[in-house]
């Protein structure tokens, strides 16, 4: 079948590690000196090769006055948390309300705290990845060349698989090791985890639905209330009696998932930190942005 390609943009962080330099605004709705916010840069590298309009954005409670007052007219759907309850929850948030069949679609799922130099190149090498989705079920987790041994990124160890082949299958996941794991990691081929996923939404819906069973059917109940929806939401966000990540509790516990390691020369760098913000505003090159790179909604008609 022909796959619809739908984004879902997680945006609910509050970013108070990087308070210095945003002074206090959620580092993805900051404008720095480049004049866009990171949200904003997210939705440029991604919207060519998906419609505005089959997009999500999972924002915090207290998000709300950010979006309505920024100069990207969002043509898709605001999820708004309740509460903050973990990645895994906004995740699942979002996956219940994009539009259409979960069967119909491969989603790309990505934070919104990245910066990419090329994105041009990025987007191509996504493009492939759609494609091998279209045709294979597969969840795969896009990794990125590690420049350095950072101890406070997540890690993906690869399998074995054939020379040449652009995935791998994934062995393993690590939480932020320390300085000398990572340093470990790094020397025997591991790649950092940006948690960017591309998949099938029926794929990812199936994780869910097997590793939080109970967590999955509340939200798919309080989802299908249409006119009592957000009434409904509260009372599930508030019976977690826990936080649930994403990387750790869902793609960590589930089996047969791939990577693609991204190469170095993409300029990927997660924006998590102040040091790395201001790294990445003091660039001459602003980021490109533009559609006009040859992938513009190609996967949609594949």
């Amino acid at each position: 079948m022909a796959y619809k390609i739908s984004t879902l943009i997680l945006a609910a962080g509050e970013g108070r590690r990087l308070a210095e330099v945003t002074g206090g605004t959620p580092k993805q709705f900051w404008r720095g000196p480049g004049g866009r916010t990171l949200l904003e840069d997210t939705i440029a590298r991604f919207s060519p090769l998906a419609p505005l309009e089959r997009m999500t954005v999972v924002i915090g409670r207290h998000h709300r006055r950010y979006v309505d007052t920024g100069p990207v007219e969002l043509a898709g759907t605001i999820a708004e948390q309740p509460a903050d309850r973990g990645t895994a929850a906004g995740v699942l948030l979002g996956l219940t309300h994009l539009p259409g069949e979960p069967h119909e679609d491969v989603v790309i799922l990505t934070p919104s705290d990245h910066g990419v130099a090329d994105t041009r190149g990025f987007r191509r090498l996504l493009v492939e990845i759609i494609r091998h989705v279209q045709t294979h079920d597969e969840i795969v987790v896009l990794g990125a060349q590690p420049l350095k041994a950072c101890s406070d990124y997540g890690w993906i160890t690869p399998g074995e698989a054939a020379p040449a082949a652009r995935l791998r299958p994934i062995a393993s996941f690590v939480e932020k090791p320390a300085p000398e794991a990572a340093r470990r990691l790094r020397e025997a081929g591991a790649a950092w985890n940006t948690m960017v996923v591309v998949a099938r939404r029926a794929s990812l819906l199936g994780l869910f639905a097997r590793l939080l069973p109970e967590l999955y059917a509340e939200f798919v109940e309080a989802v299908a209330d249409r006119e009592r929806r957000p009434e409904r939401l509260e009372v599930v966000y508030a019976a977690m009696d826990r936080s649930y990540d994403f990387s750790r509790d869902v793609l960590g516990q589930a089996r047969g998932l791939a990577t693609c390691i991204l190469p170095a020369s993409l300029g990927w760098t997660d924006l998590g930190t102040p040091e790395r913000l201001r790294q990445w505003h003091s660039r001459l090159d602003p980021t490109p942005d533009g559609p006009k790179d040859g992938v513009e909604h190609v996967v949609s008609a594949a």
